[in-house]
């Protein structure tokens, strides 16, 4: 936290989105200048088809395929997740307060795109909430597949003459159900 505010790398995405910042800048950047946090609004409102958020990736996806015109069914399977983290050493509440001291644009620019991503929500009038059914369950049947697919049996199984064979077989039969 130290390093970030010293060296007045706070406000990353502000800064990004504002074009405050340039590919070869490096640390210590000049102080943020006085508009940003508007010009970065405007550019998210102006130069974006669509804001996503993570936390409601399906939506996101949705809502990207719907906008821009996807013909193509969107499913994916999960690949580098980790379970929730737990936390050895919590943030002191004293050292949140710090951050959210000097985050402020970013946390007012979040806040904007939340609210930009539930308009873009509103707008399509209830279009998603089937697809975005059928995204999770074919997802949910993806997992599995996955996790069958690399259990040590199949694992082992897969190194046996013909295995390539099967398994193109097994893929084919898999995706008629997602």
């Amino acid at each position: 936290v130290d390093y970030i505010i010293e060296n007045n790398l706070t406000n990353a995405q502000t800064r990004l989105l504002s074009g405050d910042v340039a590919a070869n800048d490096r640390p210590p950047l000049g102080p943020l200048q006085g508009d940003a946090l508007q010009r970065a609004k405007a550019n998210l409102e102006t130069h974006f088809a669509v804001v996503g958020l993570t936390e409601r990736f399906d939506e996101s996806l949705l809502l990207m395929k719907r906008v821009l015109g996807w013909s193509k069914s969107v499913r994916y399977v999960r690949r580098n997740e980790r379970a929730k983290a737990v936390q050895k050493h919590p943030l002191a509440e004293a050292t949140r307060a710090r951050i959210a001291l000097h985050e402020r644009e970013d946390i007012e620019l979040v806040a904007y795109g939340v609210r930009l991503f539930d308009e873009q929500i509103k707008s399509c009038a209830g279009e998603l909430a089937r697809p975005l059914r059928q995204l999770r369950r074919a997802n949910a049947v993806l997992a599995v597949v996955r996790d069958a697919v690399q259990s040590p049996v199949m694992m082992k199984l897969r190194q046996q003459p013909g295995a390539r064979k099967a398994w193109a077989l097994a893929r084919g039969w898999a995706g008629r159900f997602v």
